[in-house]
């Protein structure tokens, strides 16, 4: 069965923004003008439709639930939950893409393991350049000769 997710949009435009940017790492919207925006926006046809769907963790039973959004740029989206089942079977694009990823798992756990050792390192690390970050926020950066005026050494 599916719930409905309502987003209160009164005056904040960013809710659609913020989770498009969220789900693709990217902004949706790139710098043009407000004229192509409005005329992108009258019809279905003429927009750009964001689809997003987000598969959860298994739950005991070993089924995940899924939330499937749906939206344009510039409001914000409708979204469902879905068991899992009612989305089956998934276009061969997104079964390929699926399977690619979790083909890929270990070496991404690698990876997540190689960086955090690496934080954790430089989290440990001692200050070895003798000065503290303090002082070093501190200093003043010395002022740069005046090339128009002879220096003085002695």
């Amino acid at each position: 069965m599916a719930e409905n997710f309502e987003i209160d949009d009164e005056g904040d435009e960013d809710i659609a923004t913020d989770i498009e940017t969220l789900a693709t790492g990217s902004d949706p919207e790139p710098e043009r003008g407000k004229e192509s925006v409005d005329e992108e926006l009258l019809s279905y046809s003429s927009s750009s439709i964001i689809i997003n769907i987000t598969l959860l963790p298994e739950e005991a039973a070993g089924e995940r639930k899924v939330i499937l959004s749906a939206g344009n740029i510039g409001d914000p989206p409708i979204s469902r939950l879905l068991e899992e089942k009612d989305l089956l079977p998934l276009a061969p694009a997104i079964t390929d893409l699926l399977n690619e990823l979790k083909a890929d798992f270990p070496n991404r756990q690698t990876h997540r393991k190689v960086r955090a050792a690496k934080q954790q390192r430089n989290r440990e690390r001692p200050n070895t350049t003798g000065t503290s970050d303090a002082f070093l926020a501190t200093d003043k950066v010395p002022e740069k000769p005046n090339p128009g005026k002879q220096l003085t050494l002695w």
